[in-house]
């Protein structure tokens, strides 16, 4: 349960994110890169760690690359939860 509040939290944030997202900054060749993922905390003697869900790089002309699997070797199997999914939110709107 906690697992899946823990994705619901990153959607919704996610979601936020590609809404309020600007490219609208430095010079006409600048990019963006988006680091996105969940924080995990976890108890005493344990080491916390991030959980990286997406990496990708923007630039002005609204061109995004996915760097994920470039970045970290693998292929993210992190599928958006079925209650974010249907949000109407328009994540290219930010491009």
């Amino acid at each position: 349960m906690q697992a899946m509040a823990a994705k619901v939290t990153h959607d919704i944030g996610r979601d936020m994110l590609n809404k309020c997202t600007t490219m609208d900054f430095g010079a006409k060749d600048s990019q963006l890169l988006l680091l996105t993922g969940i924080q995990i905390n976890m108890p005493k003697p344990f080491d916390g760690f991030f959980q990286p869900i997406s990496f990708q790089i923007r630039n002005k002309n609204g061109q995004m690359r996915d760097l994920f699997k470039e970045t970290f070797g693998v292929t993210k199997d992190y599928q958006p939860t079925k209650s974010t999914r249907f949000l109407k939110i328009d994540s290219t709107e930010a491009l």
